[in-house]
């Protein structure tokens, strides 16, 4: 089996030209509407770079929170009740999928998981828009479409005052004594040393010897002890009794062992037991972590805020147990003492590059997301003949002049389809003087051409329309 790691690497080698990093951002997500109707939107920026997420690798099919706060005050302001009207949308794809988890208009604050197909590493301008107001638009959001099975996910706990499973395999959760919190991620559980959140054993859920997966959770432990009585605090477990197969991952104090609290995941038969554990959490004690494990079928990685802590060589096969699966539990002991948010189960390897944009992305204060200023958007309206103020001119059926202004910084274009598909694109630095960039080789047809000039210390300067060549 390839090296997980190694994937977002060779991923690469498909993305080497200019042309197929912008197809890839502009691939279709869902039917296309007319965002001309929405009377608001605002672009957001995903920085990758390493003054944003500092992720290397390219992502794909990844699901990135849009945090709305005070600061957006107008959306909330604008938009219908919970947000109906919202959309998401790459420009010039179209739409977006996404789920609102959170939407809270009087306290001003949003959770909002948006799925990006493709994201570049080490890149500071990649832009998706978001549109709000629109009174006869119907709400969108979806949970299953977000987190969907495509995308390895077989079950997904937001919290959101609510234990259901986001997916579509909807394993919904069974409360014991857990309690509503402010968690990492909107609202969160609470767990006294004595609750417990069941799941069933559902077959979609399944840790046998020729599944991979990766379990993530963000991790807010009171308590780990400092006995062997209370060693084990559970975050997930599938199995119920000492002598029975068991898959984990909890925290742990050192009474059985080693030099310090850590993070354990892995498997136990009742006489064998195989886990990586990840040493030094002390300081993790009433702070949210974020604590990710891998199986990749060759080790098991505990991951704590987007960094690996610990990998142990496979030896012999995780487990599938026939008992429940249980969030904060072992059966009825081993009892989690402190707060969780976020759980996911996915059949899938997640990458190292990953794990880091979730966290990254993900935490309180994270800034890899930054907002533009609210606008309307621009009418797509037809247009033939020449400049129409928009900085090109059309000089014959099967090509377009692009007139570049003078300046020190870049000039990208796009010529898309009606459906969105990238048909032409470059992109040129600017000259002393005004320069030109010839788009050629196009069919008679309608496109959608939009032009981006990029220069440093000042806005982003954009033209978008509408052109149909050889009328």
């Amino acid at each position: 089996m390839k090296n997980p790691r190694m994937l977002a690497a060779s991923g690469m080698c498909g993305f080497a030209s200019a042309f197929a990093l912008v197809a890839a951002l502009a691939f279709p997500a869902t039917a296309q509407e007319d965002y001309s109707t929405w009377a608001h939107t605002k672009v957001i920026t995903l920085n990758t770079s390493a003054t944003g997420a500092n992720v290397a690798g390219l992502v794909g099919g990844f699901q990135v929170l849009v945090r709305l706060t005070s600061a957006h005050a107008e959306i909330f302001a604008q938009a219908k009740a919970n947000g109906a009207d919202l959309r998401f949308r790459r420009l010039p794809g179209p739409s977006l999928r996404y789920q609102i988890e959170r939407w809270d208009s009087a306290g001003q604050t949003a959770s909002i998981w948006v799925r990006l197909d493709t994201i570049l590493g080490n890149n500071s301008t990649q832009t998706f828009n978001i549109y709000w107001g629109k009174a006869s638009a119907s709400d969108s959001s979806n949970g299953a479409k977000t987190f969907d099975a495509a995308g390895g996910y077989q079950g997904v706990w937001h919290f959101n005052n609510s234990l259901n499973d986001a997916t579509a395999n909807a394993i919904n959760g069974t409360d014991e004594g857990s309690t509503d919190i402010a968690g990492a991620i909107g609202r969160g559980r609470d767990f006294d040393g004595a609750s417990r959140i069941t799941l069933g054993n559902n077959p979609a859920m399944s840790s046998g010897d020729a599944d991979l997966f990766t379990v993530e959770s963000w991790v807010n432990w009171t308590s780990i002890g400092t006995s062997a009585a209370d060693r084990y605090r559970c975050i997930i477990n599938h199995g119920t009794t000492n002598n029975a197969d068991q898959f984990f991952m909890y925290a742990r104090n050192p009474s059985a062992g080693g030099t310090d609290p850590h993070y354990s995941f892995g498997y136990y038969t009742g006489s064998a037991s195989n886990a990586a554990l990840g040493y030094g959490i002390a300081s993790d004690a009433g702070v949210w972590t974020h604590v990710t494990g891998v199986y990749d079928g060759n080790e098991w990685r505990v991951y704590r805020n987007g960094a690996v802590a610990a990998t142990v060589a496979k030896s012999g096969a995780p487990v599938n147990a026939s008992a429940d699966w249980i969030i904060g539990a072992w059966g009825s002991s081993r009892n989690f003492l402190g707060s969780l948010d976020e759980i996911r189960f996915s059949n899938k390897v997640r990458s190292d590059d990953w794990i880091k944009l979730a966290y990254e992305t993900q935490k309180t204060g994270s800034t890899t997301l930054t907002y533009g200023a609210t606008t309307v958007p621009a009418a797509l309206q037809q247009q033939t003949g020449k400049q129409v103020g928009f900085r090109w001119v059309e000089p014959s059926a099967t090509s377009l002049v692009f007139r570049l202004p003078a300046g020190e910084g870049t000039g990208l274009i796009r010529i898309s389809d009606l459906r969105g598909r990238t048909v032409w694109a470059r992109e040129a630095l600017l000259g002393a003087t005004e320069t030109s960039l010839i788009g050629e080789h196009l069919h008679a047809g309608t496109y959608l051409v939009r032009m981006t000039v990029r220069q440093s210390g000042s806005a982003d300067r954009v033209w978008q329309r509408r052109i149909t060549l050889g009328q």
